[in-house]
């Protein structure tokens, strides 16, 4: 009978523990702490995210309204940035499930590896165990059976084992992948928040910075209402001031500007319209103040012109019009003053005022000319008529027959004296003029001293009648009949005296 010897049950134990060594270096080489561990991570880092994303949800909401308004490319970035790490997240969570279900395989995988190895390590043992108590010439049918056992066991554990390290390998790919992924939508949420907060910051900025430019344009909307309400009355106060008449056209286009301004106002356009609406202001009062001096010097000039009319009105309406037609020196200067007073009121009424005011002015100078030199030649011609009636008064007294002609202006008043000699010898031919010195004639033959005798009488009463006669020239006449004798004399008013006229 024959049966597996010791040398073959040792030879089978050789093998065995050959195995059972390989299969423990693959056993050993099992990490599952590490795996759990990396879950624990992974698990913390999710509910960190969790959290994250929970915390941006309730931020997210501060970007509707008024935010989303200023602010939708940013608003929107932000949401999908949110989003995108929510999906990065929900894919962290699968994959960290399935890492789950990799490790837990794997361990249970080595579980089962370690227990096929635990139980081949006792058949191995019994095997030895055994064949150290068998003789050395027995046959070993239950170790070589125990020590078969074993190396059968030892191989099913080695191939638990690698299968076992397959699936932690998956696991810890799996594992890796969930960690990422995590991490992933950790940094994904963080970003998104991070977006979210400067999106906010951003939208609250911009919110201020429409607020700021809102009340920047209502303050200039104001700055240009109030600009357009001093301007309508500025071009208010041009109502009834004669701006036509004066500036004519510029109150129409300052008004025509006005419209303009309020057509800027309602277009929006409040610095263009406040701009206008000031220039326009400006330019009322500027005309307010032009046409005011203008009406005031347009009066003034008219007043003048209506004074000096009423002046030589005045005149031609008082004035003693025989005494200028007799002894003015340009008695011509009454008809002149008539005309100039029609032509003036013509130029008054052509607002002609300095022609009105020149040619009423003139006549009135020349009318009072004519006044004075009329009334110094009547005062003359009255001077003249007392030395004439006085010296008729003489020549009667002498016993001459006096003739007389009045004389004017232009003419000496005359007076011719016949003496009683029937020759006429002796007979005056007096002529007195308005001013200079007296011409008269005495028919005598030549040296007949009848002639001073005569003009020594003469002198001598006209002083008792304050009426002084000096004899300034001595001669002969020319243009007068032979035996005639021309004297010039000089007469002086010494006493008052009422002149009467002789006829």
């Amino acid at each position: 009978m024959s049966g597996p010897k010791r040398a073959d049950v040792e030879a089978e134990l050789n093998v065995a523990r050959n195995t059972k060594r390989r299969c423990g270096q693959i056993i050993s080489t099992a990490e599952s702490a590490k795996l759990e561990s990396l879950l624990r991570g992974i698990a913390v880092t999710i509910q960190q995210t969790e959290k994250l994303g929970s915390a941006l949800d309730k931020e997210m909401k501060s970007l509707d309204g008024e935010c989303c308004r200023v602010s939708p490319r940013e608003t929107e970035e932000a949401r999908n940035a949110a989003e995108e790490g929510r999906k990065v997240l929900s894919d962290a969570v699968v994959a960290q499930r399935r890492a789950q279900e990799l490790v837990k395989n794997a361990t249970s995988q080595e579980q089962e590896a370690n227990n096929i190895f635990q139980q081949a390590d006792k058949e191995y043992d019994r095997a030895v165990s055994a064949l150290r108590k068998a003789g050395s010439s027995d046959y070993l049918h239950k170790q070589m059976e125990w020590a078969r056992e074993a190396k059968r066991r030892y191989d099913q554990s080695a191939a638990a084992a690698e299968e076992a390290a397959k699936s932690r390998h998956a696991a810890e790919v799996a594992t890796a992948d969930a960690l990422r992924r995590a991490k992933d939508a950790a940094s994904l949420l963080k970003g998104a928040q991070e977006k979210t907060h400067s999106t906010r910051e951003e939208a609250v900025a911009r919110l201020r910075a429409e607020e700021e430019a809102r009340r920047i344009t209502e303050q200039k909307e104001r700055e240009a209402s109030v600009a357009a309400e001093r301007a309508r009355a500025a071009l208010g106060r041009l109502t009834g001031l004669p701006c036509a008449k004066f500036c004519p056209g510029r109150e129409e286009n300052l008004r025509q500007e006005l419209e303009t301004a309020v057509r800027l106002h309602a277009e929006g356009r409040y610095d263009e319209a406040k701009k206008n609406a000031t220039r326009i202001e400006a330019a009322g009062k500027e005309l307010e103040r032009e046409v005011t001096a203008a009406a005031k010097a347009f009066e003034a000039r008219k007043t003048k012109a209506e004074s000096a009319i009423q002046v030589l009105e005045s005149t031609l309406a008082n004035l003693d019009r025989e005494m200028i037609t007799a002894w003015a020196d340009s008695p011509e200067a009454l008809k002149q003053a008539e005309q100039a007073l029609a032509d003036s009121r013509r130029l008054l009424i052509a607002e002609r005022f300095e022609e009105a005011q020149v040619s009423a002015d003139s006549a009135s100078a020349a009318l009072s000319d004519a006044l004075r030199t009329a009334a110094t030649n009547r005062s003359s011609h009255e001077q003249r008529e007392h030395i004439g009636n006085a010296i008729m008064d003489v020549l009667q007294e002498l016993q001459f027959d006096v003739s007389y002609e009045p004389g004017s202006r232009t003419e000496p008043l005359r007076i011719a004296g016949q003496s009683p000699d029937e020759t006429g010898r002796g007979d005056f031919d007096i002529a007195i003029p308005l001013d200079g010195e007296i011409d008269f004639e005495v028919k005598a033959a030549n040296g007949d001293q009848t002639c001073v005798a005569a003009v020594k009488s003469l002198q001598d009463r006209l002083a008792k009648r304050g009426v002084k006669w000096e004899t300034t020239d001595w001669g002969h006449a020319d243009k007068v009949h032979a035996g005639k004798t021309k004297t010039t004399i000089k007469t002086t008013q010494t006493t008052k005296t009422k002149i009467m006229t002789k006829s």
